[in-house]
């Protein structure tokens, strides 16, 4: 194992063992592997990956293989700092392909997923849970999932009391990213994901801010410098751009129904009898709430236009096409409190006069904001690219980004960069790929931002039409009267 580098994108396959259902082991199989790609994505909540590799011994038969192995999995890769060391233990689930290559050897391609996600599939949990959200992931990544990993778990607000019903971990791993927000930024956008580096349960403002971990560009920028005695500057061949793609499709149609641009949440009062109707604007909201931009210095503008889409002047937030029909627990409306009786186990030192002390189920708190979020980063400004192996990045990172414009405008500001394809993104997903037929370490990286910094045209020439909407109603509940909840 090589200490320092010496060309980016070095590694060495330490160990690949494969362990049957009965525990008999396989012996070192790194030099018969020809390919493997570890997955990593924000949208996900545990790694992934495939091994391929030419079975020279028939131990698809021997063993036998059958997609219920364990594998243990060491690489590593030389870096500027020292080696940096992955050490994984992986659950085989799936015997993807089995290629024939000749009378006495067969190729098999090995699906395999984190420990956490095959015991996840497998738990169902009855037992109440108490706590803020994160208090409530902490103890079933640690109890349920029987993880040791690294936790990084950030605060959330407001004490939950959960009584699940025979929920599965992923399910409740769902609601906590749906209804968390964050104590320190009040964001109500979380993502639970896994990287190399242990477990996260992050909002997404957490992740905006914190330094950038790589700068990365194309050849046609910047081209591959020569350090001293003749040497390629490695640090240089790690922030080149290949193969890069931009991804990025702002697809409109698909941002309106989904409740991108804007949306209505009439929300069902039961205890009360009334209903609260109230709404969400892209472009009201935008100032209010944090964009990638802002955390690292430079200009943060909406990424879509205010220009007129229709002949009543609207632009794309005017008219919200997505509705959402919820409950709430919502007890006192007076002053937006729950229940102002406390069960004095729940609470310390508590008595009959003590406040009720977890969190009301209030949608509107959350869901329409973080459905507008998800839309931005599913339909937002994105490139892929990939670049010579580093795994000191992970998913979740902030790294800067600089393509090229296809046609430079000479009389342009920042001649040869895309005006938009540049700056601070986010990490959205990512893949390590060691190809033994290059004896090769590649990262494939997918990154997105949700803002830009240069006014988009037409984006501040036609005002919102005078409507009610993003205005908050709130009415009793005529029960002889039904279309007026149900419309």
């Amino acid at each position: 194992m090589a200490d320092t580098i010496g060309v980016s994108g070095e590694y060495n396959l330490e160990e690949v063992v494969l362990i049957s259902a009965s525990g008999t082991p396989t012996k070192n199989l790194a030099e018969t592997v020809l390919e493997i790609n570890l997955w990593e994505s924000i949208d996900a909540p545990f790694i992934t990956g495939k091994l391929i590799f030419n079975d020279e011994v028939n131990y698809h038969n021997i063993l036998p293989i059958i997609g219920q192995e364990i594998l243990k999995l060491t690489i590593s890769t030389p870096s500027m700092f020292g080696p940096d060391i992955i050490e994984l233990l992986l659950f085989v689930y799936k015997v993807d392909n089995v290629l024939h290559i000749n009378q006495n050897n067969d190729a098999l391609t090995l699906s395999f997923c984190s420990m956490e996600q095959i015991i996840a599939q497998r738990k169902i949990v009855t037992r109440t849970l108490v706590g803020t959200w994160s208090d409530i992931l902490t103890n079933i990544v640690r109890k349920d999932l029987e993880s040791k990993k690294n936790l990084y778990i950030e605060p959330c607000s407001g004490l939950q009391r959960i009584v699940p019903a025979g929920e599965s971990p992923f399910n409740l791993i769902d609601d906590a990213k749906m209804q968390s927000i964050s104590q320190k930024y009040g964001s109500p956008t979380y993502f639970f994901f896994e990287t190399l580096n242990g477990i996260h349960f992050q909002s997404l403002e957490s992740l905006y801010d914190t330094p950038m971990q790589g700068y990365y560009t194309s050849d046609t920028i910047a081209s591959l410098e020569i350090g001293d005695k003749g040497r390629i500057d490695v640090q240089s061949q790690f922030s080149k751009m290949r193969k890069f793609t931009r991804s990025s499709s702002n697809d409109t149609a698909a941002g309106q129904v989904s409740g991108t641009y804007s949306s209505t949440i009439i929300e069902h009062d039961i205890f009360n009898k009334r209903y609260t109707t109230s709404g969400y604007n892209y472009f009201n909201s935008f100032d209010d709430e944090k964009h990638i931009n802002e955390f690292h210095g430079q200009d943060t503008l909406p990424m879509y236009s205010r220009g007129s889409i229709d002949d009543n002047s609207g632009d794309v937030a005017s008219y919200p096409a997505k509705e959402f029909l919820l409950p709430t627990s919502i007890k006192d409306i007076n002053t937006g409190s729950d229940a102002t009786k406390v069960i004095s186990a729940y609470a310390p030192g508590g008595n009959e006069k003590n406040q009720y002390p977890f969190k009301s189920y209030s949608p509107s708190s959350w869901l329409t904001r973080r459905t507008s979020t998800i839309g931005q980063l599913t339909n937002g400004i994105e490139i892929t690219f990939q670049v010579d192996g580093n795994t000191t990045i992970k998913c979740g990172d902030i790294v800067e980004v600089n393509l090229p414009r296809t046609a430079a405008n000479k009389d342009a500001e920042n001649e040869g960069v895309d005006k938009f394809i540049r700056g601070p993104f986010l990490i959205k997903s990512l893949v390590h790929q060691f190809n033994k037929r290059d004896s090769q370490h590649n990262t494939v990286l997918t990154c997105v931002k949700d803002c830009v910094d240069k006014v988009l045209d037409g984006s501040t020439e036609n005002p919102l039409p005078q409507t009610e909407y993003g205005t908050t109603k709130t009415n009793p509940i005529t029960f002889n009267k039904p279309t007026d909840f149900y419309r």
